[in-house]
């Protein structure tokens, strides 16, 4: 669980680029966020929210949170982020998860059934690659939903019903961790890739291929 500060680019009022410049006087805003910020903008609809920084700590929280009342359309929210506590071992076989773009929005909605899409309307993010890519309906879970009655001020005034999200399965796989370990630190900084066989049963012990990455910065 981490914060997020996100702008709701529909509820700016004036220059977004004179917001963003406000913003960095008070939270670390490097230009490689205001390019993935960008790069969403690009990609969203005006009306959702965009983080502009992933990952804040507590002083930046604190310090924009005093400052709330001069940014319309701003906002800190709580998200929760994939950990991959291994770093770059067993990156290509783990793959990452990733905000689900255009691309892929149109290839859901062309090729699945109405409730494997409506699963995902209450997530931004999929698969992209390795496992995470492969068992992405295992790994999923179910979305969760709340019907709620409102009244003509816009205020809840009684829940309906609700049903609760239910987390995805765990995978277990037959990797060796440790040899998987042992086998990318052999290849230094050569390019090159090795899937090791367990001859007896066909259980894949190291799959690598490198160079590799941390899949954290995804």
């Amino acid at each position: 669980s981490a914060y997020t500060l996100e702008i709701a680019p529909a509820k700016i009022k004036g220059a977004l680029d004179a917001t963003i410049d406000e913003l960095a006087d008070i939270v670390d805003i490097q230009p490689r966020d205001r390019k993935r910020f960008k790069r969403l903008l690009d990609e969203s609809r005006s009306v959702e929210s965009l983080p502009i920084r992933t990952r804040l700590n507590d002083e930046e929280v604190a310090r924009f949170t005093a400052q709330k009342f001069r940014f319309e359309g701003v906002e800190i929210k709580a998200r929760l982020f994939r950990s991959y506590p291994l770093g770059e071992v067993g990156s290509h076989l783990i793959g990452y998860i990733g905000r689900i773009n255009p691309t892929e929005k149109k290839q859901m909605e062309d090729d699945w059934a109405e409730d494997d899409l409506a699963n995902y309307r209450g997530t931004e993010y999929i698969g992209k690659l390795g496992v995470e890519q492969s068992y992405e309906s295992e790994l999923h879970g179910t979305t969760g939903f709340e019907e709620v009655e409102m009244s003509a001020g816009g205020h809840a005034v009684r829940r309906l019903k609700s049903n609760p999200a239910t987390p995805g399965n765990a995978i277990v796989l037959s990797i060796d961790i440790r040899l998987q370990a042992l086998v990318e630190q052999l290849f230094g900084d050569r390019r090159g890739a090795l899937v090791a066989i367990d001859p007896s049963n066909g259980e894949i012990l190291a799959f690598v291929s490198k160079p590799n990455f941390d899949p954290n910065l995804f």
